[in-house]
């Protein structure tokens, strides 16, 4: 039997609305996902597609989680998450503080402990 991997990856940066504006971010990404071609070459794979989503964080509530730092959604201002979404973690604010769903106190209702 042989299979077929997929394996996805996500890598994230912020821009500021004047480089979104001005579309200056587009030949570090043209850069980025050449590399990412020539990788998987090297280790025998194919480079299938690439993808990329531009959120913006104040329509969606989304910033770092004051603990850990990662991308994090507050679900209370947002209870529907896109499916694009999917690698920003799910959060709420807890005492004036934005926290993941592995940061949260246990028992929380978007809590995952």
């Amino acid at each position: 039997m042989k299979y077929i991997v997929l394996t996805k990856s996500t890598f994230t940066w912020e821009l500021s609305n004047d480089d979104f504006e001005a579309d200056d971010y587009q030949d570090k990404l043209d850069e980025y996902i050449e590399a990412q071609k020539e990788l998987a070459q090297k280790y025998g794979m194919s480079h299938l597609y690439s993808e990329s989503n531009f959120i913006q964080k104040a329509k969606h509530s989304i910033e770092r989680c004051s603990s850990c730092n990662e991308w994090t959604m507050d679900r209370v201002d947002n209870p529907v998450k896109e499916d694009d979404y999917e690698p920003i973690r799910d959060g709420a604010s807890v005492k004036g503080k934005l926290l993941c769903y592995e940061c949260l106190p246990e028992g929380h209702r978007w809590s995952w402990s």
